[in-house]
């Protein structure tokens, strides 16, 4: 069997497998050792047992799967689990052309496997990280509605923050709306203004005719938007100030507020966060001349409200 690429005529080699009259001796072997519990890591074994069949290549087609298939036969007794959350297949078609090159740097090279081993953890550490974004993503989203299974919506909002929760590219403005759900432009502006009432949108930081919406589908999210409020609003506090007097004065100041804006985001990056401890930030704001509008620190307490540890809702505006 002959792994091949390339217009008929230009054939290129990529690789040559054993010939049919050992294959049945380097089967046998492969299973020996396979089923042979010799102590080795299930891990290493996996990515082992992986090449060594694809090597092998003993049908016309399917090696690939089936080679897939013994890694994950393999790596089951490793998790100690009776469900699996990643998918070692599905991450080794998404790298198939760094697949394909190791593999052939491999099969040519001499015996040392130490980097098809490096590629083969490297993989899987990746279909793990994967895996753990895939799940947080579907749980936030569950959490979400759960919330929310009786907020008055329509079916334009419905669809549109399901959108925004699978991960929407770009920022959401009034125009993407009304293109999207296909409604007029001022049907989009009253419904993204409802949503900012009911505190699932918010107004970001720039303005006027590129006024884009954040999603706040949590007390990060709600945190992030202040923090971006912040810093965004750096340069007017400066000038308009005391502190705009001469530029070290400036300089202080716009530190300042630069550190408070870290220290929400600081906030918003723990789960245990507290409305006690966003005021006091907030309490620092106000000396620097900066006050968010109410509905945007409303939504903070509106979403702190649930989260761990919350202490209050009860914010100065």
């Amino acid at each position: 069997m002959q792994v091949i690429s390339g217009p008929i005529g230009r054939e290129k080699v990529h690789y040559e497998a054993p010939s049919a009259d050992g294959l049945e001796k380097e089967i046998r072997e492969l299973l020996l050792w396979f089923n042979d519990h010799n102590g080795m890591d299930f891990v290493l074994k996996a990515g082992v047992a992986h090449l060594w069949f694809v090597t092998i290549h003993p049908f016309e087609d399917g090696n690939g799967r089936i080679a897939r298939a013994i890694a994950h036969l393999m790596l089951a007794p490793s998790e100690r689990s009776a469900q699996r959350f990643y998918s070692m297949s599905a991450q080794i078609r998404q790298e198939r052309n760094d697949y394909y090159n190791i593999l052939e740097d491999r099969q040519k090279g001499d015996l040392d496997i130490t980097r098809w081993l490096d590629w083969f953890l490297g993989c899987l550490g990746r279909a793990l990280d994967g895996a753990e974004e895939g799940s947080a993503s579907v749980l936030r989203k569950a959490r979400f509605w759960v919330r929310h299974a009786h907020a008055s919506l329509n079916d334009r909002q419905r669809a549109m923050l399901n959108r925004l929760l699978d991960g929407f590219e770009g920022k959401l403005t009034s125009s993407k709306w009304a293109k999207i759900m296909k409604c007029s432009q001022d049907t989009a502006i009253r419904d993204i203004e409802d949503l900012v009432r009911q505190y699932l949108l918010a107004k970001d930081p720039a303005g006027g005719r590129s006024t884009s919406y954040s999603l706040m589908a949590s007390p990060s999210d709600a945190l992030n938007v202040v923090a971006a409020y912040a810093r965004a609003n750096a340069d007017r506090l400066v000038r308009n100030g005391a502190a705009a007097r001469d530029a070290e004065a400036t300089a202080k100041h716009r530190e300042k507020i630069e550190s408070l804006a870290a220290r929400i985001e600081g906030l918003a990056a723990r789960s245990d966060a507290t409305c006690r401890e966003f005021e006091a930030i907030l309490a620092d704001l106000h000396k620097c001349g900066f006050f968010p509008d109410g509905q945007l620190v409303s939504a903070v307490a509106f979403w702190m409200e649930g989260a761990p540890l919350s202490e209050s809702r009860n914010l100065s505006l």
